[in-house]
């Protein structure tokens, strides 16, 4: 395999072409923001930004194991640490499984009131930038510190800043990201020399904070248009399988025994052959698309609308392949969100397989969503690419009246027999909300890639 080096462009940045068949590889260290959650991963900030940048501008081919290293992962995030924890705790699990692409994030929980503290913290980050591209990166993305709050000393973070975004741009393979210019509330009704502001306050809808010191959906969407030039730099667009049903639903050869490949839906978006079989909350419902089956073992499909009102109907895109539409209604309850998900019947098809890597995509269309919060693909009911789905957080919510197509793709790491692999698009809605519009789902596939 053989790729090609970094150049340099006119305004100092890196790019970097993945050729000879290899995806781009990713790492993240830093603080919460990038930190990752639990054992199916999830939960990384800055990482749902770039998933969203993914699924709604441009669909790099990428790959990021968003688990820790104890699990097999490269998100070396922790949340509370210090840039100096970083350098001495996180650098060497880069170093031990270098990736192209690591991306920095950090300095909140550390202190700016000296200038003595503000070259430390610089110089450290720096290292650990310098030191991932010895290890092996061919880019460096150090995401710049943004708001903060309750106390801190504004000057010495911008000073941090300015440093940093100087290195940036007189080091080859460095991308300086400026999460200040996005987020900070440039100004603020009650001006504050002890904070820096988030725009649109917190906890509100536009609001770019949940909580005061996390960035929320709102925010995170903010970012995605800036990680999109950086994407199309370093990958390859990816394309939608054309994936085809196992078993009698359609073609392909269904293995009971080692459950090599799970296809679900028919070649290039057609929903499963015979439109049958489907379920509204667990009872058959012709409006829900149907499953693929092979003898006693097959996979239907369900929609479980827990505590939303949701109306299922088939219908044919402009392409000629037929999409599952969800229409949404009513006020929403606290915690509402829908789950599509395909539901194994009739017995388990894994028969000791064990722990293996499923890739999944879904092609998503809103057309004038109201009430939103979130859109995660699982395989499992932990939902691991959880992103920013608590309906409290009325920060979240997407733009009343969204129409957008996504195409969300994601891998997840699955032990069987104990979890018998779903695919599964969940949605969020926030409490109190009127709901409203729809969703078009297609091109739905789960398909191993790894044992």
């Amino acid at each position: 395999m053989t790729s090609v080096a970094f150049s340099t462009s006119p305004f100092g940045k890196a790019l970097f072409d993945a050729y000879g068949g290899r995806k781009p590889t990713f790492s993240m260290l830093g603080h919460s923001y990038v930190a990752c959650a639990g054992v199916n991963g999830g939960g990384s900030m800055i990482g749902a930004a770039f998933q969203y940048a993914m699924a709604r501008y441009y669909p790099a081919d990428i790959s990021f194991k968003n688990l820790t290293a104890a699990n097999g992962g490269n998100n070396h995030g922790v949340g509370g640490t210090t840039i100096n924890s970083m350098l001495v705790n996180q650098l060497p699990l880069f170093q031990a499984d270098p990736t192209d692409v690591a991306c920095i994030c950090s300095g909140y929980n550390d202190g700016f009131g000296t200038m003595t503290a503000v070259n430390a913290n610089v110089a450290d980050t720096i290292t650990v930038s310098d030191a991932c591209i010895v290890a092996g990166a061919k880019l460096v993305i150090i995401f710049g510190m943004g708001p903060h709050a309750p106390t801190c000393a504004p000057w010495g973070i911008q000073s941090y800043n300015n440093m940093l975004k100087a290195y940036a741009a007189n080091t080859k393979g460095v991308i300086y990201v400026d999460l200040g210019a996005l987020w900070v509330d440039a100004s603020p009704a009650t001006p504050s020399t002890t904070e820096i502001l988030w725009k649109g306050g917190v906890n509100a809808v536009g609001a770019y904070s949940f909580d005061g010191v996390h960035p929320s959906g709102t925010a995170l969407r903010a970012l995605a248009p800036v990680l999109d030039p950086i994407l199309r730099m370093i990958a390859r667009p990816r394309q939608p399988r054309a994936a085809v049903p196992c078993g009698t639903g359609g073609g392909g050869t269904y293995n009971a025994s080692t459950r090599s490949r799970i296809n679900i839906f028919g070649d290039a978006g057609l929903m499963c052959s015979n439109g049958i079989g489907g379920a509204l909350n667990g009872t058959a419902n012709a409006n829900v698309v149907g499953d693929c089956s092979d003898g006693a073992a097959y996979f239907r499909w369900d929609v479980s609308t827990n505590g939303i009102a949701v109306t299922p109907t088939i219908v044919t895109g402009a392409d000629g392949f037929r999409r599952q539409r969800l229409t949404f209604s009513g006020t929403v309850s606290a915690g509402a969100y829908v789950i599509f998900q395909s539901v194994l019947e009739n017995g388990s098809i894994n028969n000791g397989d064990a722990t293996r890597l499923y890739d999944m995509e879904a092609m998503l269309e809103l057309n004038a969503v109201t009430g939103l919060t979130d859109i995660q693909l699982s395989s499992t009911a932990a939902n691991p690419t959880a992103n920013w789905n608590s309906a409290a957080d009325a920060a979240h919510r997407w733009p009343d009246a969204t129409s957008e197509t996504l195409f969300y793709y994601q891998t997840f790491p699955l032990t069987i027999p104990g979890s018998n692999p779903t695919c599964r698009v969940a949605l969020y809605f926030a409490g109190g909300a009127t709901a409203a519009g729809s969703i078009d789902i297609s091109r739905v596939s789960c398909l191993q890639v790894a044992p």
